[in-house]
């Protein structure tokens, strides 16, 4: 009977106590929690993959020795590693996901 009455007594302390200790304050209005809060600005786009102008292969200024496709272009067939379906008749970017198409090497 002692040991039934002691966890009742126990438990209900316990219960007391988780719920009168905490007092939420509510959310500032500029809190990201806060449902009334404003949208956070879009981040700028990031620069990581882009070529800059020491590693762009394609730049206009590169003497012919040292562009790596240092050959005829008529007739090549440029893709896009990911979407091997994107095809181009010159050097570019691929239009799904940006990279750049590299001619496709006949066997």
């Amino acid at each position: 009977m002692l040991r039934g009455t002691l966890g009742v007594l126990f438990g209900s302390l316990i219960l007391l106590g988780c719920t009168g200790a905490i007092r939420l304050q509510p959310l500032p209005a500029d809190h990201p929690a806060n449902p009334a809060a404003a949208e956070a600005p879009m981040p700028p786009p990031s620069q990581t993959l882009r070529e800059g102008p020491e590693t762009n292969s394609e730049s206009p200024d590169a003497s012919p020795s040292e562009h790596p496709m240092d050959h005829d272009h008529e007739g090549a067939v440029y893709t896009c590693s990911m979407h091997p379906e994107v095809e181009a008749s010159a050097p570019g970017r691929c239009p799904e996901c940006g990279m750049t198409l590299k001619q496709r090497m006949e066997p």
